[in-house]
């Protein structure tokens, strides 16, 4: 059975963030706990845990804002769309440069 790609990850942070309060080296941490420095170093780079103000370590995803279809309908509309004539005419452009 694989495991949550979703899970691993949060378990490689949580070691990434203890090793940074760890008394010892990174290899001395990974040795405790069992895991290879090489793919320690590899998750810490793929997650790109970086210390942000509060001093709290956070990954380097930014948050999704997912809409509602309505707001997003009130937002765009038709009339907003460029007029389509400038497109015809630089291909007709683009055409006669071509013969």
């Amino acid at each position: 059975m694989k495991r949550d790609p979703l899970a691993k990850s949060k378990i490689w942070q949580q070691h990434i963030q203890a090793a940074e309060s760890f008394d010892g080296s990174v290899q001395d941490y990974c040795d405790k706990h069992g895991l290879g420095s090489g793919s320690f170093y590899q998750w810490r780079k793929k997650l790109k845990l970086s210390k942000n103000n509060n001093g709290s370590s956070t990954s380097g995803f930014l948050p999704v804002v997912v809409s509602s279809l309505e707001s997003m309908e009130k937002r765009s509309s038709i009339a907003s769309l460029p007029d389509p004539r400038w497109a015809a005419e630089f291909v007709a452009h683009l055409l006669g440069r071509l013969q």
